[in-house]
């Protein structure tokens, strides 16, 4: 699912918004992992995290039909995944 950020009107994919942090002083905290969406509306290779809480105060969902994108987003992320397993 696609985001605005509130300030700067510029788009994200959410890749998992039920993520939790590991580490030590955060263990549990949840988190969002999202990257952004280029002109064409395909998610980059660059991935964030930020605090859930922080997040959901400075996004808002796109209310618009993305099908398309977010087919061509699970294709990517197929494929990072694949990447990562191999790492």
């Amino acid at each position: 699912m696609q985001f605005i950020h509130k300030k700067t009107g510029k788009r994200y994919w959410v890749i998992n918004a039920q993520a939790k942090d590991c580490t030590n002083t955060r263990d549990g905290l949840a988190v969002v992992v999202y990257c952004r969406s280029d002109e064409r509306d395909i998610p980059s290779n660059d991935w964030f995290v930020r605090e859930a809480s922080e997040f959901f105060e400075k996004f808002e969902p796109v209310e618009e039909d993305c099908q398309s994108a977010s087919n061509s987003f699970q294709v990517s992320a197929s494929k990072s995944f694949q990447l990562l397993r191999l790492i």
